[in-house]
């Protein structure tokens, strides 16, 4: 199978595929708790492979996603729940 994420590949394989289809793919994915059960990352994991799929089906590079950060638990003001669940889970102690 063809690399198509752009980090992997070298000038020659960018070139190949930008003559092909001159099309980039840049995911955003956030670094978010999702509870004990599933990685921070599953965001940036999910957009990855929905553009690798991508590049492979209709041309194209994939340049690594992007993160961006969870501020769920800063905003106690409003999800009250979220805070406390969270801080609980990454046994943040309290102030």
């Amino acid at each position: 199978m063809d690399e198509v994420r752009f980090d992997r590949m070298v000038p020659p394989m960018v070139v190949a595929r930008r003559n092909e289809c001159s099309l980039a793919y840049l995911g955003v994915g956030t670094l978010e708790w999702h509870g004990p059960h599933m990685p921070f990352g599953t965001d940036f994991l999910t957009v990855a492979h929905i553009g690798e799929e991508s590049a492979r089906r209709f041309g194209g590079v994939v340049f690594p996603p992007i993160y961006y950060g969870d501020v769920r638990y800063i905003l106690q003001e409003c999800r009250a729940e979220w805070r406390k669940t969270y801080c609980k889970e990454m046994q943040v102690p309290e102030a």
